[in-house]
């Protein structure tokens, strides 16, 4: 995943009323993926037969990360410092992972005057029981801490995965997707 990334790291620099957070993640790297397999594929439409609806679910059962981090900050008060104290490995697993697109099309698109059929909705949820963190040489409580802050990342990055395919249709076939 580093090469994925600019300048092949990922940086968080989070702050609370509890604590702070500055973050460095580097050589990542993804397994499981080439285990992925569909487990369902659901085909709806409404009673009049305009929108279809259509979804699949890709299980990733066992997905794991693994990479290095280094760590800096506070937790309760600014004068409670925590630190990883240099580069540390750490490893996460995540528990019954599922890619689950769902993808609308309307033959009454209110934004096609021609009357052809336009995808309305696409979504790309990626949907998990939990995610194990194990991040060598940081105090438990301030674990608790970095793992909401990568969860609420992994989150908003498949926000932006989702955004990024949007606009690659809307620009390779425009008149497929409604703006």
């Amino acid at each position: 995943i580093s090469n994925l990334l600019p300048a092949g790291s990922l940086h968080v620099d989070e702050e609370g009323p509890y604590y702070a957070a500055d973050l460095w993640m580097w050589n990542i790297t993804l397994h499981g993926l080439t285990q992925a397999y569909l487990n369902e594929v659901k085909i709806t439409r409404n009673e009049d037969l305009t929108k279809l609806n259509i979804e699949a679910e890709f299980r990733l059962d066992a997905l794991s990360a693994e990479g290095v981090y280094n760590v800096t900050g506070w937790l309760g008060w600014s004068w409670m410092p925590v630190d990883s104290g240099g580069d540390q490995l750490w490893q996460a697993n995540m528990v019954n992972s599922s890619l689950v697109p769902r993808i609308v099309v309307d033959a009454d698109a209110d934004c096609d005057e021609e009357g052809n059929a336009k995808i309305t909705e696409l979504n790309i949820p990626l949907v998990y029981d939990t995610i194990e963190f194990e991040m060598e040489n940081l105090d438990k409580s301030f674990d608790t801490v970095i793992q909401g802050i990568l969860v609420m990342v992994i989150e908003a990055q498949n926000r932006v995965a989702v955004a990024a395919l949007k606009r690659l249709i809307t620009n390779s076939i425009s008149s497929l997707m409604c703006p």
